[in-house]
């Protein structure tokens, strides 16, 4: 039998990348190809080792399920459905549920701010902490002497920015799905770690 910290590694592993997704997809609007296909490889793998790989199947199946139709309406990316099919490859269907319930409300919270006037306020205090939290990332893979790593396999910043400026005046009037699921993700993963008793 599988120990509850190989469940809880999933919940890190997901965490780390929604924190990626959620900031590429506001900075760039865009969620990276090789970032989605990583962690859908990775969840099928890691359901393999823990005897979940129907969990893992039908999290993919209702990853692309409930995000195709929305996509086929245009009102969001294809790296939109490939990062929640990644996170159901990781954590299973349950998650994913309970991960889209959370998001959905995150965006009503989000219409119900931008429509009393302080939107700006509240994306420039998110974008503030995001730009924070990232830095502290890159500090810590420069820490660890694998910069010259990420630099061949992150894209480099001016043409991240770049893509970026396009993707924003093309796609403006789309979702920008990935934050609300990733950090809706950040918050459920970060639960339930600590409901299962932290790492004792």
């Amino acid at each position: 039998m599988v120990d509850t910290l190989s469940y809880k590694i999933n919940y890190i592993l997901v965490a780390i990348v929604s924190l990626i997704a959620l900031y590429t997809d506001y900075r760039y609007g865009k969620i990276y190809n090789w970032l989605n296909f990583s962690v859908l490889l990775i969840g099928i793998i890691m359901a393999m080792y823990q005897h979940h790989i129907l969990s893992s199947i039908a999290g993919i199946v209702i990853g692309f399920v409930i995000m195709f139709p929305f996509f086929a309406s245009g009102g969001m990316g294809a790296g939109d459905i490939k990062f929640a099919m990644a996170t159901g490859a990781l954590v299973g269907g349950r998650f994913l549920l309970l991960a889209f319930m959370g998001a959905g409300i995150l965006i009503l919270l989000y219409a119900l701010v931008k429509k009393m006037g302080i939107g700006r306020l509240v994306l420039k205090g998110l974008k503030d902490l995001i730009q924070v939290i990232w830095a502290w990332v890159k500090n810590a893979f420069v820490s660890l002497k694998i910069s010259a790593i990420t630099h061949n396999v992150f894209i480099p910043m001016n043409e991240m920015e770049k893509d970026g400026e396009n993707r924003r005046k093309n796609t403006f009037n789309k979702i920008r799905y990935g934050v609300f699921l990733g950090f809706s993700n950040i918050v459920i993963s970060v639960y339930l770690i600590i409901e299962q008793g932290g790492f004792k």
